[in-house]
């Protein structure tokens, strides 16, 4: 999935993907790539039918990412180290 993309730094990416595995894949992916500052907005985060997305981005956050939800069904993660 996220295999063909370039290998260099990111300041931002969204990420519509409803499914825990590949949107977990998909946030190491780019939370290992993605410069200080940078952001990550989840795509149906709290959606019911979408309870991967909640799902991946808490086993995701723990460390780096503080997250800010704006009450709408995204998630922004910002990298702070």
């Amino acid at each position: 999935m996220v295999h063909n993309l370039p290998d260099g730094r990111y300041g931002f990416a969204h990420l519509d993907v409803d499914v825990y595995n590949p949107l977990l894949e998909s946030l190491q992916f780019f939370g290992q790539r993605l410069a200080v500052g940078g952001v990550l907005v989840l795509d149906d985060y709290g959606v019911r039918k979408c309870p991967g997305v909640r799902k991946a981005a808490e086993t995701f956050t723990a460390e780096r990412f503080p997250a800010w939800h704006p009450f709408t069904e995204q998630l922004l993660l910002v990298k702070v180290r």
